[in-house]
């Protein structure tokens, strides 16, 4: 019976004179902040998430800016999330100190936005490890390709900033995290027009640690879709995820997915959606 309030926030504009801030707005509480994920894997390559406060749509000529800090709980020992209010002696605060940019037109019908966020633990325990990091999010989004959208975006992370998922929303302020990691992500959605739908994605990414954890990932999917009325439609999903560590291990996952489907409307995003699947 436990419940938990995902998203809890104020936000209001209206408080600052003509200029810069004349369309900014102040938020407060908890929110899902600045997400980014690939659909077909419900994989979040990059979110901001979690409880703080914040100031966003300032206008800076070409640009928006957005400031905003957020924090987490973390147990110094285990790195897991404290869900009460209460802080034993020896808990770890994650402090995140975010500056976004974004809106940048670059090109036709092209985007790019960036947010690098600082990381730093904090405790009352003087003996407590209290890393600190930062991370980087750099994505281009070009609109109208192919009848769809594609997203290209690289993230980096250093020291208290590394990992490859959940960064930095559940990164850690405790312990002595080392080294870097970088991810590379690729995503295309398409609509032909023609009854033919669908994404592309693909990531490679490397964790470098300084030992035999160092790894690099791959990974390739396809899931396209094709309507035969707006209602009934069948999905396809083929994927390759092939891992790689310096001690030699190689994990790898082939999967293909068959679909058919009965939506309200048409199109690929069309929710909600039955489906009855066969996956091998």
């Amino acid at each position: 019976f436990d419940i938990m309030s995902r998203q809890n926030f104020v936000q209001a504009g209206g408080f600052f004179p003509r200029g810069a801030l004349e369309d900014a707005k102040i938020w407060i509480g908890k929110r899902y902040y600045n997400r980014h994920d690939i659909h077909i894997t419900d994989y979040f390559y990059w979110q901001n998430s979690g409880p703080g406060a914040g100031l966003e749509d300032i206008n800076a000529g070409p640009v928006k800016l957005a400031f905003a800090y957020l924090q987490s709980n973390e147990n110094s020992t285990g790195g897991l999330q404290n869900p009460g209010n209460g802080h034993p002696f020896g808990d770890v605060t994650t402090k995140k100190y975010s500056m976004r940019v974004y809106d940048l037109d670059v090109n036709p019908n092209g985007k790019l936005e960036g947010e690098l966020v600082y990381i730093q633990g904090s405790s009352a325990d003087p003996a407590a490890q209290e890393a600190k990091g930062y991370a980087l999010m750099i994505e281009h989004t070009q609109n109208g390709l192919l009848g769809g959208f594609n997203k290209l975006a690289l993230v980096y992370g250093s020291k208290a900033g590394t990992g490859f998922e959940w960064i930095p929303t559940y990164a850690g302020g405790g312990g002595d995290p080392k080294g870097n990691t970088w991810r590379l992500h690729e995503q295309l959605y398409f609509d032909l027009k023609n009854g033919f739908s669908g994404m592309f994605t693909t990531s490679y990414g490397r964790a470098n640690f300084g030992g035999p954890n160092d790894n690099t990932w791959f990974n390739i999917g396809i899931r396209p879709q094709y309507n035969f009325t707006a209602n009934y439609s069948v999905a396809v999903e083929a994927g390759l995820d092939q891992g790689k560590t310096d001690s030699g291990s190689k994990p790898k996952i082939a999967k293909l997915t068959v679909a058919p489907q009965i939506t309200l409307s048409g199109g690929f995003w069309a929710r909600p959606a039955f489906r009855a699947f066969a996956t091998y």
